[in-house]
């Protein structure tokens, strides 16, 4: 059986294949894949061909591939096509400054030059302590908003507790709705994924975590809308900030919850201790 061709670092072609379909193109790996698709159509006719039509090929080979390396680092993808938008259109490039923000960095898009990797830094320096400025404003809002819910609800049923608690699950109910069902059927129907996999894209990304092996809008062989991104970007700045509200809502429930209970102990060893100073006298 015949080895698998490898790229000039030594990996075999599926394992290039692989790595280029659920990881960010290298340079290894773009040299791996040019070698491939160079050596696949020039073996038989280097086969046949003359030393000195030998050398010529493997220059033209080397030329080609020299054009891929710098069409990567200019910011184009070699596995597009001229349907395909640039690495670096305002959708893509919106997408990128959220998920550096919010931290998400999936690393599927980078800056590749010495400039564009420096202002990313000051730019992260920056736009970061800004976003948790303004996801705090946005969490004191929704808080606003859902205050003043309840107390409307509250004027027309007496039972504030229980207005309360239904007024928290509403919201809860409401924003797993908007922010943890719906764009997860979305990217599903257009991105070609399982509900599971579009789950545990919205997971992975709302917590940060950011492991890159699922992003939205990188296949090659679709054709997206051009907001597409931008809106992903829009729901990512909205749903952490809900996720936010939610765990400070929980926070205060649970702190609530403990305090209630340190309460009703303290009243319950009141007695006992009365009860003492009395058989004392």
């Amino acid at each position: 059986m015949p080895q698998p061709i490898p790229g000039n670092d030594g990996t075999p072609k599926g394992q290039v294949a692989a790595t280029w379909e659920h990881g960010a193109p290298s340079h290894a790996r773009l040299r791996g894949l040019a070698w491939i698709c160079l050596t696949d159509g020039a073996a038989p006719q280097l086969a046949s061909a003359g030393p000195w039509r030998k050398k010529e090929r493997k220059k033209e080979r080397r030329s080609l591939l020299e054009v891929i390396l710098d069409a990567w680092e200019q910011g184009v993808n070699p596995s597009g096509n001229s349907t395909n938008p640039s690495n670096w259109d305002f959708s893509s490039a919106f997408f990128f400054a959220t998920t550096v923000v919010t931290t998400i960095g999936y690393g599927n898009l980078s800056p590749s030059t010495v400039c564009g990797q420096v202002f990313c830094v000051f730019y992260a320096l920056c736009g970061i302590p800004l976003n948790l400025a303004f996801l705090k404003q946005l969490g004191k809002c929704l808080t606003i908003h859902l205050g003043r819910l309840e107390r409307g609800v509250v004027s027309v049923v007496p039972h504030k507790q229980s207005v309360e608690a239904l007024a928290v699950s509403a919201f809860f109910l409401t924003g797993s709705l908007l922010f943890l069902v719906l764009p997860p059927l979305l990217f599903s129907y257009v991105e070609g994924w399982t509900f599971g996999e579009g789950f545990y894209f919205a997971f992975i990304t709302l917590s940060t975590i950011g492991f890159g092996d699922y992003v939205v809008g990188t296949d090659p062989g679709k054709e997206y809308i051009s907001l597409y991104r931008s809106l992903a970007g829009i729901w990512i700045i909205f749903a952490l900030a809900w996720l936010a509200l939610v765990l400070s809502t929980g926070s205060r429930m649970a702190a609530h919850v403990i305090a209630s209970c340190d309460k009703e102990d303290d009243e319950g060893e009141a007695p006992s201790n009365k009860v003492e100073d009395v058989s004392k006298i």
